[in-house]
């Protein structure tokens, strides 16, 4: 009796992927499929080497992977599933919020690589692929104390894919995030700002590489490597961190914290990281994007998660120093001014992703 299970798993699997006539190449696997598989006790291993061999027809949104999960489908599956599924529908868009309910009279014009995007001046949500680019782009924002302000305010911008569920638009990972209200300061009904006391108006200029969406929302797997940034500190950073990974570049790192699993992009042996840093002219409060590589990847049973042994750390600010007077950065090094490139290499003794 105790057999029973895998024999008809064994019966589910050839029915299911065993082609019907040698012309016909196997159908990637249905959600079904895989419930009924996972139902019956397929071992996890055949399920992975289906899964990677012919593919899944579905989007790996997580309604699906929640509902697999529900039914006993281990973290190998999940993974598996996840890196082979076809991303949901998603659109890049630009979600622009309050940081208080309240009006906010800091009103500011968005521009991407000379076009504007808009004026805004409260909560906003709109797609913006045709004005982006692969490679670097420019955006600015321009911003002016509209008015009087009775109570301090300002906005939240976020660009990153969204898709919708259940009539509800859902912005993740969020890519890049800045806001208007940093170096401004509101008291006695005025907004003044740290470049002058007669300062109506500023301009932050960001460039920033966009590499596309394929390797954000990557889930983890066992052996994976991974790559975090993070800022210091929730308001605007005066500098970006870009990093290419053995020449493969990755979207720009600022504002919220985002990790990527850059397996796909190492190797065995040396590795090197290319950080570019630029920094944003009269952004004046200090603030900084730090970056760790970490892995390979293991699941600690007891805590529910991967964790990851450090490899590599470097931070964006480094080579930077802030002039006494003006404010603004300063290059410590020869070159482009607004920039400053450099490597970390680490030497890996094993094929990434490989048990």
């Amino acid at each position: 009796m105790k057999t029973f299970p895998r024999l008809v798993g064994v019966v589910v699997v050839l029915a299911a992927c065993g082609p019907a006539r040698s012309a016909d190449p196997p159908k990637p696997l249905s959600e079904a499929d895989l419930l009924k598989w996972i139902e019956v006790k397929i071992p996890d291993n055949v399920i992975v080497d289906r899964v990677n061999a012919i593919g899944v027809n579905f989007a790996a949104d997580k309604a699906i992977l929640d509902r697999l999960k529900k039914a006993g489908a281990s973290k190998e599956v999940l993974a598996a599933v996840g890196k082979v599924a076809k991303p949901a529908e998603r659109v890049l868009s630009l979600m622009v919020q309050r940081d208080y309910g309240w009006d906010c009279p800091l009103h500011s014009e968005l521009s991407i690589n000379g076009k504007s995007v808009g004026t805004f001046t409260s909560d906003t949500d709109r797609p913006i692929a045709e004005y982006l680019r692969v490679g670097w782009n420019t955006i600015t924002l321009k911003t002016t104390a509209a008015g009087t302000a009775g109570k301090s305010n300002e906005l939240i911008f976020r660009v990153g894919p969204v898709v919708k569920k259940g009539g509800k638009r859902t912005m993740g990972p969020v890519i890049w995030e800045f806001r208007n209200g940093t170096d401004w300061k509101q008291k006695d009904g005025k907004y003044t700002h740290r470049l002058g006391p007669d300062v109506k108006e500023v301009t932050l200029t960001y460039k920033l590489h966009f590499a596309g969406l394929e390797a954000e929302g990557r889930p983890t797997a066992a052996g994976d490597y991974v790559l975090s940034g993070t800022q210091d500190y929730g308001w605007n950073t005066p500098v970006t961190g870009t990093v290419f990974v053995n020449g493969q570049a990755l979207n720009t790192f600022l504002g919220r914290e985002r990790q990527v699993v850059i397996t796909p992009y190492l190797k065995k042996g040396e590795n090197v990281i290319k950080l570019v840093s630029n920094r944003v002219p009269d952004a004046i409060t200090n603030n900084d994007v730090k970056f760790h590589v970490g892995g390979p990847a293991e699941y600690n049973v007891t805590r529910g998660r991967f964790e990851l042994k450090p490899v590599a750390q470097f931070e964006a600010m480094t080579g930077w120093k802030r002039n006494d007077k003006t404010g603004q950065l300063v290059n410590q090094s020869k070159g482009d001014p607004d920039t400053i490139e450099r490597e970390i290499k680490f030497t890996l003794d094993h094929e990434p992703g490989k048990k």
